[in-house]
């Protein structure tokens, strides 16, 4: 869905802003940045990340410039740059969060999983004794969500149906931009082990678990990021939304969207509360866009015009 800009009156520079059309994920992303550049402003220890989040809020906006006026490549490169700029923003910005909320919730938590699910977490974690090619493969699992979401976008893309590419970054990023939102309000390490030596040994696996965790620890500095899961809400979005554009790719999706919640709690990433709000952000995303694609498909049959009547006349 673009959001089209009201009429402004005459002139070259009110003409241009009338071309604009900016996606629903263009306003997602514009306002988590800024949000941030604004919220990070009292504090200087992270003057740098509210620079670069300055800057990719800029490049958000040159995209929508560009794309109103360059093409249609440039009207691509803007459809799917909301897809690629997500990967960046929270990166970005998790230090201005860390000090705008310098609360830490891991205890409350944690004290909910004890609560109610007593013995979940560490039966989940020892899934049939822990075997190595189990931890591998929920490695797998785990760092794979990093990649699909780009396989989607560009397969999409590729497809005859290019609105699908716009449907499916609005509703990706919006789950994005509310799970950054989660993390601001109730920020979180969650379960994670950071040492290296004692991950191998209370995780194990092979080579493949072992370099999955340096792989997450040189590009995942985000320490914050446990409630809501991410992984669960974003991989159920992925499953739900890129199933629907892509038929064929259903079963592979929701195989998908399994191992990575599975991978979550086995791996010691997430508290099981952490599952529970990611899959009731999804559903809450899920359940909107739905509603929101009903109305718009009733508005536009209403405005579609109707045939017309034997005793009609074509206009002169």
């Amino acid at each position: 869905m673009a959001l089209t800009l009201p009429a402004l009156g005459t002139g070259p520079l009110l003409e241009a802003l009338r071309r604009l059309r900016p996606s629903a994920a263009d306003g997602f992303l514009l306002a988590w940045l800024v949000a941030m550049v604004i919220g990070g402003a009292g504090h200087p220890e992270v003057a740098g990340n509210r620079t670069i989040a300055a800057l990719l809020a800029l490049a958000v906006a040159a995209t929508i410039v560009l794309a109103s006026r360059g093409g249609p490549r440039w009207a691509a490169v803007h459809t799917l740059s909301p897809v690629v700029v997500v990967a960046f923003a929270f990166e970005a910005t998790y230090p201005i969060v860390a000090a705008i909320n310098p609360a830490r919730w891991d205890a409350e938590l944690l004290a909910l999983d004890a609560r109610f699910f007593p013995s979940v977490a560490e039966a989940w974690r020892q899934t049939l004794g822990r075997p190595a090619w189990l931890c591998d493969l929920a490695s797998i699992a785990y760092v794979s969500w990093y990649v699909v979401p780009a396989a989607i976008s560009v397969r999409l893309w590729l497809s005859p149906r290019h609105g699908g590419v716009e449907h499916y970054a609005r509703v990706v990023v919006a789950t994005f931009v509310l799970t950054w939102v989660g993390y601001l309000l109730v920020p979180a390490s969650g379960p994670r082990i950071v040492d290296e030596r004692i991950a191998a040994e209370v995780l194990g696996g092979g080579g493949i678990s072992a370099w999955v965790r340096g792989f997450l620890a040189r590009v995942d500095a985000n320490a914050l990021d446990a409630f809501p899961s991410g992984h669960t809400a974003i991989g159920l979005v992925y499953a739900t939304c890129g199933g629907r554009l892509l038929p064929r790719w259903r079963v592979p999706l929701a195989a998908f969207a399994m191992s990575v919640i599975f991978s979550t709690v086995f791996l010691s990433w997430h508290y099981v509360i952490d599952l529970i709000a990611g899959a009731l952000l999804a559903a809450a995303v899920l359940g909107v866009d739905e509603a929101f694609r009903h109305l718009t498909e009733v508005r536009s049959a209403r405005l579609r015009p109707g045939p017309r009547g034997p005793g009609s006349s074509a206009s002169l």
